[in-house]
């Protein structure tokens, strides 16, 4: 795009340049370079995308986005089929691989764990 006097003008490439990125974001909330996907349920914070552990699903602590126990995940999936995404519906919180959905149940006492749910493939 040409400004009137004729030099080329940044306008939306600039703009675009400026937008903050999931790892920009992650920044803010100290979640580890490694993980890609981030989602709330509850209290607790889950983020997954760890390429050395693909089918891995991290927790914080309750209401500290800025702590990642280390020994707080589970393996919902094998290697072969990583974890993609996850989100909460209603009052669930789920974790989707390329096969499966998984849903995340945290009990009362705070422990956790997945299982899979019905939802497959296609």
């Amino acid at each position: 795009m040409r400004a009137d006097n004729g030099q080329v003008s940044q306008g939306r490439a600039s703009e675009a340049a400026q937008k903050p990125t999931v790892r920009d974001i992650a920044k803010l909330f100290c979640i580890p370079d490694y993980l890609l996907v981030v989602l709330g349920y509850t209290a607790y914070t889950f983020a997954l995308g760890d390429t050395n552990q693909p089918g891995r699903l991290y927790r914080s602590n309750p209401n500290r986005t800025e702590q990642w126990p280390a020994d707080d995940y589970e393996d919902v999936s094998s290697a072969a089929d990583p974890l993609m995404c996850g989100g909460q519906w209603t009052t669930g919180g789920f974790v989707f691989s390329r096969q499966r959905a998984y849903r995340i149940l945290i009990g009362a006492d705070g422990d956790w764990t997945t299982e899979p749910t019905e939802c497959a493939e296609g």
